[in-house]
């Protein structure tokens, strides 16, 4: 939950904004984002004063906001979409979605002013007086914090009356501000930070930063991280006031296993068009200008010991040899690199039947035959794991969607990701890239992929076998895998059929789904249950 207290944004004294059509869809739909779930959609709603007689029952998000913005066309509140608008932005003001349409509807244009004719030829220029343009009223929008807010990482509301309490008893009122799951703000009644620090330098039980007055003090819905290997994780509600450092910190414990190199010391960078910017470990991520919608990099020191030299040339020179081997072996496979001595990048390209994207989600994915794949090894190889990525379209549960699709849009940082263990937790710094080639020719052919894996040791009541969860990154492309008709084309052109090596007989399995790449702002539907 990511909770902002106080009044609705807008007033009962401010009109409607005049939203069009196509804007109220856009309005409905970074809300079903934003507010996913039922417990965020109510409290969005109990802010805004939403009748709570008419309020819908929850069965997913499109269709419960679907609902509630019919109504609101119906006139059961007033100025409902200037309200919903206000009151989100204060929260999430980096969302771009909610800044256009601030800009555009609550925003005030720039004033024109005209310029008078310029005078005829020989005649004087007289100078004129121009009048000054009418003050502007302030846009509408969040203001800088007045007196300090406190962000503490707290998880339950036992936890933060507690502190509230404790902050009392030591002079500093709290009022919350906003909560989260995780994280709550506090609106104290001290302008002071350095009172608000000396107070707080009691606390090493829990984490917590000041946010002083005149800063913004807001909540970040979505934030992308990438690892050091690759993978990319999404982290949800992220305050401003979070340290950077805390980023780099959190991110390592998502590696049950640990990461290869994990002792040394993490840098984070920010990833943009123009290249990549090192953050300040000890700065906010708000004061670091994260916005929503930006993507981090986390990474290891480059220090001069960090990898040596002679080892990492030696480890360059054996890829080229293992991928020159396996090139040799293999008729139609392909490299072109960056360096003819010792390359870091390869796009490699061989032919292997399989399936394309279907024209429309649902319809039969096209054969397709050939193949195009990038192999970056990063500054910090061998230590850390290459990057492999599809770059043509493949309809494949374990490629993150290449094709045009609504979660590729949203995540495109993740564009043909390869979902491979190899390149995860299992990496050692002697992977053979002979094999790793391999391993990639198999999963464009279906001999090499994943739906399911082992969700725990437990077993499903029902039918004796162990519960399962998705293992996938593409949702539809596993859809059609594990149906009776792709299973069907998987085996035809020498695939291997999903349910081998599950103990035979069961008539159903009991699975417990979990996208495992967890970046959609939706996930893709459940698959709860599925036939052998």
């Amino acid at each position: 939950m990511a909770e902002r207290m106080g009044p609705p944004g807008g007033g009962e004294d401010e009109a409607e904004i005049p939203i069009s059509q196509g804007d109220t869809r856009m309005l409905l739909k970074v809300l079903a984002q934003l507010y996913n779930t039922e417990e965020r959609a109510l409290t969005l709603l109990r802010q805004v004063m939403y009748p709570r007689e008419l309020t819908p029952t929850w069965h997913d998000a499109i269709g419960f906001w679907a609902q509630i913005f019919e109504d609101l066309g119906n006139g059961v509140m007033d100025a409902p979409f200037r309200t919903l608008l206000v009151t989100a932005r204060e929260l999430y003001i980096t969302n771009p979605t909610l800044c256009n349409l601030h800009t555009r509807y609550l925003e005030p244009a720039e004033p024109v002013v005209e310029q008078p004719a310029p005078p005829e030829q020989g005649a004087a220029r007289q100078p004129e007086p121009v009048e000054p343009p009418p003050a502007q009223a302030a846009a509408p929008g969040p203001a800088p914090a007045e007196t300090c807010h406190l962000v503490a990482w707290l998880d339950s509301a036992e936890a933060r009356d507690a502190l509230t309490a404790w902050l009392a008893e030591r002079g500093l009122a709290a009022e919350i501000e906003w909560s989260t799951p995780t994280s709550v703000s506090l609106r104290l009644d001290e302008a002071d930070p350095r009172v608000v620090d000396r107070v707080m330098l009691a606390r090493h039980d829990i984490g917590w930063r000041v946010v002083a007055p005149g800063h913004l003090d807001y909540v970040l819905r979505y934030l992308s991280v990438e690892g050091p290997d690759g993978r990319a994780f999404r982290f949800n509600d992220v305050p401003s006031a979070t340290p950077v450092s805390s980023v780099a910190s959190e991110l390592v414990e998502q590696y049950t296993e640990g990461l290869p190199g994990g002792d040394q010391a993490t840098v984070v960078e920010h990833v943009d068009s123009d290249g990549t910017r090192r953050m300040n470990p000890d700065s906010t991520i708000g004061d670091e200008g994260i916005t929503e919608g930006s993507r981090l990099r986390v990474g290891f020191e480059r220090r001069a010991a960090a990898v040596n030299p002679s080892d990492r040339r030696e480890a360059l020179l054996r890829v080229r040899n293992q991928i020159d081997e396996y090139r040799d072996s293999r008729p139609g496979f392909r490299y072109v690199s960056n360096s003819p001595a010792l390359p870091t990048e390869y796009d490699i390209e061989f032919t292997q039947p399989s399936f394309g994207p279907p024209a429309v989600i649902g319809d039969e994915p096209p054969d397709i035959a050939l193949h195009q794949l990038s192999i970056v090894l990063p500054p910090e190889f061998p230590i850390v794991a290459p990057r492999v990525r599809w770059l043509t379209d493949i309809f494949h549960p374990n490629v993150f969607p290449t094709y045009e699709s609504e979660r590729r849009r949203e995540n495109k940082y993740m564009r043909g990701i390869v979902c491979l263990g190899t390149l995860a937790e299992s990496y050692v710094p002697s992977l053979d890239f002979g094999e790793l080639c391999a391993t990639l020719v198999d999963i464009a052919g279906f001999r090499n992929y994943s739906v399911w894996v082992p969700a725990s040791d437990k077993v499903d009541d029902r039918s004796g076998m162990p519960l399962l969860r998705g293992d996938f990154y593409d949702g539809d492309a596993a859809r059609w895998t594990v149906s009776e008709r792709g299973q069907e084309r998987i085996i035809k052109i020498g695939g291997t059929p999903v349910l081998r090596g599950l103990t035979d007989g069961a008539s159903r399995y009991g699975f417990e789904v979990d996208d495992v790449s967890e970046l959609d702002e939706e996930a893709d539907e459940d698959v709860s249950e599925l036939d052998e």
